[in-house]
């Protein structure tokens, strides 16, 4: 297992989760609840310290097919699609965005990226139409739900 690699639950994870099909023992099932496809092997290891090595276990839900390894060309990193979103909106509005932008720059994560565009969506469009349609359709794209 590769410790700098995001883990993240499978179909067969997320199954056990809801219906505990394949009857995990507690601690396997906790470490799997506990896998957000955010954290990787190195923060769970860290996290669980306290009750000791985790490693050989998250290497069982590997093995098993309840957790993977995330590549990382797949990884979102979301500090690149706050900056682009932000940039995309003072190209379209030009100094009038420089207070929206910095408003979506607070924004902590990408569920809260889609909240703010999305909750802004009919004022901006109303306000500079079609000035601001490549920026709607930029974070279409990059904020998509995977």
């Amino acid at each position: 297992m590769n410790l700098q690699a995001v883990l993240q639950k499978t179909e067969k994870g997320v199954e056990e989760i809801k219906t505990r099909g394949q009857r995990l023992e507690q601690r396997l099932r906790t470490l799997l609840i506990v896998v957000n496809g955010k954290a990787t092997g190195a923060d769970l290891v860290k996290q669980f310290a306290p009750v000791g090595d985790v490693r050989p276990m998250l290497e069982q839900l590997i093995a098993q097919g309840f957790v993977r390894e995330v590549p990382p060309a797949a990884r979102v990193d979301f500090r690149k699609i706050r900056l682009q979103l932000s940039h995309s909106l003072t190209d379209a509005m030009g100094p009038a965005g420089d207070a929206i932008a910095l408003q979506l720059e607070e924004c902590k994560s990408m569920d809260a990226l889609r909240t703010f565009v999305e909750a802004r969506r009919p004022a901006l469009e109303g306000a500079f139409g079609l000035r601001i349609a490549d920026f709607f359709t930029l974070a279409k794209s990059l904020l998509k739900d995977e």
